[in-house]
C-alpha cells in the first residue's frame, strides 16, 4: 500500500501519514534549517506533509513520488509535484539547495543510482537528508520499526552516500511517535 499508494486505500494511508508524521516533518525541516532562501525537493513525497512544513518555513518546494495518486493530492494543495522515481528526476542540474527522502530509500530500485541522481539536481554544498527507521526487533509486527535499519544497514547507507559523492555525513536520532528515527544528513559535492 505504501510503495505505490492508489485508490481508496492509498488515500486512507495518505491521511494516516499526514496525521502521524507531523512531528517528524518538523524535525527534518529543523535539521535542514529550511528558510526562504531554499529550494527544497522531497523525494517520495507521499501526500506532501513534509512539503507543507518546508513551505511554512519559507522554502520554495517541489515533490516527486512514483504514485500518481500522491502527486494529485500534493498538487491539490497547490504544491508543484511530479510523478517520478529517485533514479530519474525530471529536474535540471543544480536546481535545489536542500532535499529529503523520508522512509522511501527502501523503495528505490537502486540506492546508489538514486543518490547519484539526487546529487545531480543539488546545488554545490546542497543539504540532503535521508530519514530511516532504526530497527527495533522488540517492536510489534505492525510497527514499521520492526523492519527498520540495523547498525550494519546504517553503516552501508553511509558508505553508499560516500560512494555517490556526498560528504560530511552526520547522524541525528530522535524518537517520534514511538519510532526511533535516524536522519543521515550530507552535503552534495
Amino acid at each position: 500500500m505504501f510503495a505505490h499508494p492508489k485508490g481508496l486505500l492509498g488515500r486512507i494511508g495518505a491521511a494516516a501519514m499526514l496525521r502521524r508524521s507531523e512531528a517528524s516533518y518538523r524535525w527534518v525541516a529543523e535539521i535542514l534549517d529550511l528558510d526562504s532562501t531554499d529550494r527544497f525537493l522531497d523525494v517520495g513525497c507521499g501526500p506532501g506533509g513534509l512539503l507543507r512544513v518546508a513551505r511554512e518555513a519559507g522554502a520554495d518546494v517541489v515533490g516527486v513520488d512514483s504514485s500518481p495518486e500522491m502527486v494529485r493530492l500534493v498538487r491539490r494543495a497547490g504544491i508543484d509535484a511530479h510523478c517520478a522515481v529517485a533514479e530519474h528526476l525530471p529536474m535540471a542540474d543544480g536546481s535545489f539547495s536542500a532535499a529529503c527522502a523520508m522512509h522511501t530509500i527502501d523503495f528505490w530500485e537502486s540506492r546508489i543510482a538514486g543518490l547519484i541522481e539526487l546529487r545531480r539536481v543539488m546545488r554545490p554544498t546542497g543539504r540532503v537528508c535521508i530519514v530511516v527507521r532504526s530497527l527495533d526487533e522488540q517492536a510489534r509486527p505492525w510497527n514499521p520499526s520492526k523492519h527498520g535499519f540495523s547498525d550494519a544497514d546504517l553503516k552501508a547507507l553511509r558508505t553508499t552516500l560516500d560512494a555517490a559523492g556526498y560528504a560530511d555525513t552526520r547522524s541525528n536520532e530522535r524518537t517520534v511517535d514511538g519510532e526511533q528515527l535516524v536522519a543521515l544528513t550530507s552535503t552534495a559535492t
